[in-house]
C-alpha cells in the first residue's frame, strides 16, 4: 500500500508543475486555463506535464480519476493552487487577475486580414472588422459560413494562420493572458466538469477571477434563468438549454469587457431569450462589447449592427439605423433571416 504523504503546493519547475505527493502519481486531472483547458498528468516522478486539451470555458476532465479526499477537483488544495497558477503561470496563458480599472478602459476588438484554413477548407478569408467598445453586434450566416471560427479566433481559442487581432489596442498574440481576462466566449456546446455542481462551477469562476461579494449576483443569475432549484445538480443532468443558461451565468458573473456568444438564443426558451437580449443590450449600453451569432432574435432590444458572413468572407456590414429603414415592415425576430437572404441573393444571384 502506498504510504500517504502530505499534499504540498504545486510549483513551476522548467515549464512543468512539480508535485511530490506519492498519493496522486500516475493520475490525470484537468484544470481550466481561461478559455482553454490543460490536462495535467501526474507521472511517477512526481512532475506534472501539461498539454492543451480543449477549448472550453469551464473545460472537461480527461480520464477522470478520484485523486483522494485532499486532491479531488472540489478540493480546496486544487482550487487554491489553480487560482495561484492563474496569477503566476506565464507559459499556461491562464486567466489574468486584471483589475477593474484596466477592464473598464478596454476599447473592443480589431481584426485585420484573418485567414483560417482546415486542410483544403477555407473557414475565414481576409476577414477585417472592428468591434468598438459598447457595441452590440449580430453575426449571421449559413452553416459553415465561418461564424464559430471567427468567434473562436476573436476569443483567442483559435489562432489564425494569417492576420492580426488586437484587444484594447494590444496585439492578442503578444498579450494572450490579458486577452483571456477581457474576452469571454460561450460556445454553442459548453463543456463542464462532471464532478462539480452548478453552484460549484460558479464558485470556481468567482475564485478564478478574484470576485468579491459575488454570491448574491450568482444566485440572481440562477434564479432568472430558472436554475436556482438545481444549483446542487450536476450539469451533465441538464438539458441543452439549461447547460447554456449555466454557461451564460458563469460568463455574466465575471462582467467581462467583451462577450462573444455562439448561437445563444437557439437553445433558450422565449422568456430566457428576452431576458438575455435585454441583458446584452444593457451590457453594451454600459460599455461592454457584445457579438452574438444567431438566426433568430427576440422582438425587443435591437442590436447596433449586423455582420453577414458567407464562405469565410464578410459580404454585408450594416448598422441598425439602416436595417430598420430597409426592413421597416419586418419584425426584429425575422430580420437576421431577411438580411442574410438578401445578401446571399446579391452575392450569388437569383438562385440564392
Amino acid at each position: 500500500m502506498t504510504p500517504k504523504s502530505p499534499a504540498r503546493p504545486l510549483r513551476i519547475v522548467q515549464n512543468r508543475w512539480a508535485f511530490s505527493s506519492a498519493d496522486v502519481q500516475n493520475a490525470t486531472i484537468g484544470i481550466p486555463c481561461g478559455g482553454s483547458q490543460h490536462v495535467v498528468r501526474i507521472k511517477s516522478s512526481g512532475a506534472l506535464d501539461r498539454r492543451n486539451f480543449a477549448d472550453a470555458y469551464s473545460g472537461s476532465v480527461s480520464k477522470r480519476r478520484h485523486l483522494g479526499p485532499r486532491l479531488s477537483l472540489r478540493s480546496p488544495t486544487i482550487l487554491k493552487e489553480a487560482r495561484r497558477r492563474d496569477r503566476t503561470c506565464g507559459p499556461c496563458y491562464s486567466v489574468p487577475m486584471a483589475d477593474n480599472d484596466t477592464l473598464s478602459h478596454a476599447e473592443g476588438i480589431t481584426a485585420q486580414g484573418l485567414h483560417v484554413q482546415y486542410g483544403g477548407y477555407h473557414a475565414l478569408t481576409d476577414v477585417a472588422l472592428t468591434l468598438p467598445r459598447g457595441q452590440y453586434s449580430i453575426l449571421v450566416g449559413e452553416n459553415g459560413a465561418g461564424k464559430s471560427t471567427l468567434l473562436r479566433s476573436l476569443a483567442g481559442w483559435q489562432r489564425p494562420q494569417k492576420g492580426v487581432i488586437a484587444v484594447n489596442g494590444l496585439a492578442a498574440e503578444m498579450h494572450e493572458r490579458d486577452m483571456r481576462g477581457w474576452v469571454k466566449l460561450v460556445p454553442d456546446t459548453p463543456q463542464f466538469y462532471p464532478e462539480l455542481t452548478a453552484w460549484e462551477h460558479l464558485t470556481w469562476v468567482a475564485e478564478a477571477h478574484s470576485l468579491h461579494s459575488w454570491q448574491e449576483s450568482a444566485a440572481s443569475l440562477l434564479h432568472v434563468f430558472g436554475l436556482d432549484s438545481n444549483r446542487r445538480a450536476y450539469p451533465s443532468s441538464f438539458s441543452r438549454g439549461m447547460q447554456y443558461k449555466l454557461a451564460l451565468a458563469m460568463t455574466l458573473l465575471t462582467q467581462p469587457a467583451v462577450i462573444l456568444l455562439d448561437e445563444p438564443f437557439g437553445p433558450l426558451d422565449p422568456y430566457s431569450q428576452e431576458y438575455l437580449a435585454k441583458r446584452l443590450r444593457e451590457a453594451a449600453d454600459g460599455g461592454t462589447t457584445v457579438m452574438a451569432s444567431t438566426h433568430v432574435l427576440p422582438k425587443d432590444y435591437p442590436p447596433d449592427r449586423f455582420i453577414v458572413l458567407d464562405q469565410g468572407t464578410i459580404i454585408d456590414d450594416v448598422v441598425w439605423e439602416d436595417v430598420s429603414t430597409r426592413y421597416a415592415d419586418t419584425s426584429l425576430s425575422t430580420i437576421p433571416y431577411r438580411l442574410l437572404k438578401d445578401a446571399l441573393k446579391t452575392r450569388r444571384g437569383s438562385s440564392a
